[in-house]
C-alpha cells in the first residue's frame, strides 16, 4: 500500500502559496481553465500512477475543510500538495483531517522576497520545482 502524504507549504498571507501550488498543478499538466475562486484551485492530476490533489485554499475561514476532505475520502489522493498560515484553524484542520484519513504531513516553507512580480513569479517556479521534485521522490520510493 502507498504512504498517503500531505506536502504542506505554511506561510503568512499573501507570501505565494496559493501561486505556488497552481505553478505545481500546471507543472504536472493540470489546466489553468479549473481555477476555482479568487484564483484556487483543488484539482487533482496523475504522475507515475500516483493520484496528487492539489489544494491552494488554506485561509482562516474557508471552504478548507471540505476541499482537504474531498481529496482525502472521497477521490483518496495518495499525495496532496495544499496551504496553510503558520498558525490557528487551517493547521488545527490540516492535522485533524490527516489523523482522521491517515495522511502523514510534511511541512515546507516557501522562498518569496521582493516586492516584484516579475521576481515573484521565479519564486513561484522554484517552489513548484522543489514539490515537484520532493513528489518524484514519493513515487520513486526515495522519501
Amino acid at each position: 500500500m502507498k504512504q498517503k502524504i500531505v506536502i504542506c507549504l505554511y506561510a503568512a498571507a499573501n507570501k505565494g502559496k496559493t501561486s505556488s501550488i497552481r505553478k505545481v498543478y500546471e507543472m504536472l499538466g493540470g489546466r489553468k481553465e479549473v481555477l476555482k475562486r479568487e484564483g484556487d484551485i483543488s484539482e487533482i492530476v496523475m504522475r507515475g500512477g500516483f493520484k496528487i490533489g492539489c489544494d491552494s485554499l488554506g485561509d482562516p475561514g474557508s471552504a478548507q475543510k471540505e476541499w482537504l476532505e474531498d481529496l482525502m475520502n472521497k477521490h483518496h489522493c495518495d499525495i496532496i500538495v495544499t496551504a496553510c498560515r503558520t498558525r490557528g484553524s487551517t493547521v488545527d484542520i490540516l492535522m485533524d483531517l490527516s489523523e482522521k484519513y491517515g495522511y502523514s504531513v510534511e511541512w515546507l516553507s516557501l522562498i518569496y522576497g521582493f516586492d516584484n512580480e516579475n521576481i515573484f513569479e521565479m519564486f513561484y517556479q522554484a517552489n513548484a520545482q522543489v514539490i515537484i521534485n520532493i513528489i518524484d521522490k514519493i513515487i520513486g520510493g526515495e522519501l
